[in-house]
């Protein structure tokens, strides 16, 4: 539960007891064209969610700038908030702006976007320590770095 009660934000997760998942996800799915609706198996994979525990039966995502009341609560929050964590990733305008500066980088290099879950591998490799398993891949911004 949040400041602003339990159930709002960009995700929801339903956690079936009863067993009618389909009953349910089909109930949903096409109620409001600013959300999408999946069983846990159906979320795409990128996102990393569909073998987790912490996952819901089922699971609803609401497009960039619109928020999910999981319960009758929009009549009491006349001010949402301004910004929340959960949004698609991949959509652009989640990107951030990043800069490295520093002996560890090639000077004024401009690249394209990089996801976030790559910082910490960079942070990583700048502290010569082995990373634990993350969702990321050096590989993708080898090229930023300045050669030895």
């Amino acid at each position: 539960e949040s400041k602003y009660g339990a159930g709002v934000g960009p995700i929801l997760h339903i956690f079936v007891e009863n067993g009618e998942v389909d009953k349910i996800y089909n109930k949903l799915k096409g109620k409001h064209p600013h959300m999408k609706v999946y069983k846990r198996a159906d979320i795409p994979k990128e996102w990393h969610l569909n073998n987790s525990d912490r996952t819901g039966d089922i699971f609803i995502a609401a497009d960039n700038g619109w928020l999910l009341f999981g319960r009758n609560l929009k009549s009491k929050y006349k001010n949402p908030p301004k910004g929340m964590h959960g949004y698609d990733r991949f959509a652009p305008d989640m990107r951030a702006s990043f800069y490295a500066i520093g002996p560890n980088f090639k000077q004024g290099l401009k690249i394209g976007p990089i996801e976030n879950v790559e910082i910490y591998g960079i942070i990583a490799y700048l502290l010569g320590i082995k990373p634990a398993q993350y969702d990321g891949d050096l590989e993708h911004v080898k090229d930023i770095f300045a050669k030895p």
